[in-house]
């Protein structure tokens, strides 16, 4: 799965089955869902 530049951490919401990176260099999250 493709996400930004550099990302420097990941969470993972099991509830929602969400999980959410974090990319420094491209200053945004990444949400994956499935």
């Amino acid at each position: 799965i493709k996400v930004g530049d550099h990302p420097i951490a990941v969470d993972i919401n099991p509830e929602t089955n969400t999980i959410y990176v974090v990319n420094e260099y491209s200053n945004s999250i990444s949400v994956i869902t499935s």
